[in-house]
């Protein structure tokens, strides 16, 4: 049974670029919260975050996972923990590495 990004991938447009290997680009963004409201999201002593974790499949312009977390794990530390497809070459942002 093929997963659902399987599907959505199967139908997506692709990016006019050949490469050798799944192109995707990973990347995070950190979302302020207020602690009165988000106390359990406690970032650093005076204010609360969640992470937005993303790897973007450009083969069809799709994210292959989003990932929601506290905001203190970098988003290669969110990724080791998924499998990626074997030879991916996988972009990223200086400041993904921990």
């Amino acid at each position: 049974m093929a997963t659902r990004y399987a599907r959505c991938r199967a139908f997506a447009p692709g990016h006019g670029f050949w490469f050798n290997s799944l192109l995707v680009s990973l990347d995070s963004t950190t979302i302020s919260l207020g602690l009165r409201l988000f106390p359990w999201a406690r970032f650093r002593s005076a204010n609360g975050a969640v992470k937005v974790h993303t790897l973007l499949d450009h083969g069809g312009n799709i994210p292959a996972f989003v990932v929601l977390t506290a905001g203190q794990p970098s988003a290669i530390t969110v990724t080791r923990k998924r499998r990626l497809p074997r030879d991916s070459l996988v972009t990223m942002a200086r400041g993904a590495l921990d």
